[in-house]
């Protein structure tokens, strides 16, 4: 067997990114957030090595982000209350 190579590769590392990606909404959602802040992501692949046995390349993506809860009426008074603070 031969590895992935090409549009195999691609279309393997873009449905791991779009997993990735639904994963880290479900997790916030879960979690009763409705915003991801800091989000970074990170790829990698096997390129042949043993998965090359089973007749492909392993690719995958680390995504991580912060989870938050924002409200726009929350947000304007803090920085109300900030800006009162510095006179």
């Amino acid at each position: 067997m031969t590895s992935a190579s090409g549009w195999t590769a691609k279309s393997k590392g873009n449905t791991a990114l779009e997993g990735a990606l639904g994963n880290l909404v479900d997790s916030a959602v879960e979690l009763g957030a409705n915003a991801i802040i800091g989000v970074q992501a990170a790829t990698f692949g096997a390129g042949g090595g043993i998965t090359n046995v089973v007749g492909g390349d392993a690719v995958g993506v680390l995504i991580t982000g912060t989870a938050v809860f924002w409200s726009y009426r929350s947000a304007t008074t803090k920085l109300a209350t900030a800006r009162s603070w510095r006179g």
